[in-house]
């Protein structure tokens, strides 16, 4: 059985840690892991394509080859931006998950359980604009972070992600407001840097029920699938140095070692020459 994550980058990886220190499921069915990075190159990102049209006709060639060159029996998303994508292309004929309905379901379960009527949406510029989380809950307000799942790839130190992330804040129209809120993390990127963000919303009052949805990925997807030694990472082209030592970094603080020897190991496979 073969189980791939992908996502456009490595923020996915964060669903993979935490899909390692997950208790399997009475009935998973043993598998490998192969994480597939479904960026076409460093420079050409989804949230950097001109239009939807290019982006969707992108994802929906690096799936068609997915299916066809490495035999998946199930793929997962983890990503929000292209999970937005997974309603408005042809899918290849197998299992495919996405992002959008576990969070969904989180927001609507943590309302349930607490009464919170407000919502914050932390995401890319293409998953806010694609309005996936719009109208969750009557009081819903979504903050674009245009170049932030980049940085947390890219800064170790975290300084310049917490800057960002309380300038992101800072510029919501409307101002936001202190008080009890839930705060989705709308890219699995951020959810890398869980502490930072909630370091920047208690500093402007906010007090967040926090949910990152790479934590209720891994827990769905460990009741069907039990991880065996075999862990494999594939992309179309070879992680850039400074990514890679960052990420090494993230994984090595969550004990993730499996995925570090992945990356080390990492195959180049080309999924978007003609």
């Amino acid at each position: 059985m073969r189980l791939v994550v992908t996502d456009s980058g490595l923020g996915g990886l964060s669903v993979c840690a935490d899909l390692l220190k997950a208790p399997t499921g009475p009935t998973a069915k043993n598998t490998e892991l192969l994480y597939v990075n479904a960026a076409p190159d460093p420079q050409h990102s989804y949230n950097s394509m001109e239009s939807l049209a290019e982006k969707q006709e992108v994802f929906q060639t690096f799936l068609g080859r997915l299916a066809d060159s490495y035999q998946p029996d199930h793929i997962f998303v983890a990503c929000h931006t292209l999970s937005a994508l997974l309603s408005e292309i042809k899918l290849p004929k197998l299992p495919i998950q996405g992002m959008l309905e576990l969070t969904r379901k989180a927001v609507l379960e943590e309302t349930k359980e607490f009464g919170y009527s407000r919502l914050l949406i932390l995401a890319t510029p293409t998953t806010i604009s694609s309005g996936v989380y719009d109208r969750l809950l009557p009081d819903t307000q979504s903050i674009a972070c245009p170049g932030l799942a980049d940085m947390i790839s890219s800064d170790l130190t975290g300084t310049r992600i917490i800057e960002n992330i309380r300038l992101f804040l800072s510029g919501a129209n409307p101002p936001l407001s202190p008080g009890k809120v839930i705060v989705v993390l709308g890219c699995t990127h951020y959810g890398w840097r869980e502490n930072l963000f909630l370091e920047a919303l208690d500093n402007i009052g906010i007090e967040p029920s926090l949910i990152n949805p790479n934590k209720i990925a891994a827990q769905q997807l460990v009741k069907q699938w039990s991880l065996d030694e075999a862990i494999r990472f594939v992309g179309a082209y070879s992680t850039p140095m400074e990514e890679r030592k960052t990420m090494m970094h993230l994984l090595e603080d969550v004990g993730a070692f499996p995925l570090i020897t992945a990356l080390n190991q990492e195959e180049v496979f080309s999924f978007f020459k003609k």
